[in-house]
């Protein structure tokens, strides 16, 4: 679940903060168990620093946004992060949609990394045509998909360019 992936950063400063919601905290400490709750750590692993938090905070000069967006049934948080009154990245890695309030509060950020997991929908995830939908609506300078599954063909693979069709609502 990417906590693995952590390693590499906790074993060169000796811990890792790590920033969440308190029901998210929860999960992890519930899933990683052996990370947070233990007497004997297992060398090299990711020494977690707790921060649980409940809207906007600050890194030093950065200002860090929770962005409340819905992960099929959940609510998520995505982030955005400001400096100098600056949107500089919004941070959408796991969402099925981005509801409208989000869209407005991350217009015309620099970079806006976003979830586009395959062509097809998908219950928990944006398809590369919402994906594609969202960035139109926020403009930013650079967007970046993430969260791309195997599913999507590499762009030497592609026979023709993709075409996003809407879906037809009643």
């Amino acid at each position: 679940m990417g906590f693995d992936d952590l390693r590499r950063f906790s074993h060169a400063r000796g811990s890792m903060p790590v920033y969440a919601s308190a029901e998210t905290m929860r999960d992890l400490e519930r899933v990683f168990q052996f990370a947070f709750k233990t007497s004997n750590p297992v060398p090299y692993y990711v020494k977690p620093e707790p921060h649980t938090i409940d809207g906007p905070f600050k890194l030093g000069e950065t200002s860090i946004t929770p962005l409340p967006v819905p992960h099929g049934d959940l609510i998520v948080n995505g982030y955005l992060f400001s400096r100098a009154n600056q949107k500089l990245v919004a941070y959408l890695s796991d969402c099925s949609a981005v509801p409208d309030a989000i869209v407005d509060l991350i217009s015309g950020v620099k970079v806006l990394i976003i979830d586009a997991l395959r062509d097809r929908p998908h219950p928990t995830h944006l398809s590369v045509c919402q994906a594609l939908e969202v960035a139109a609506l926020v403009k930013p300078d650079a967007t970046y998909f993430t969260h791309i599954c195997h599913d999507l063909p590499q762009s030497a693979e592609l026979d023709s360019p993709m075409v996003c069709v809407s879906p037809m609502t009643d």
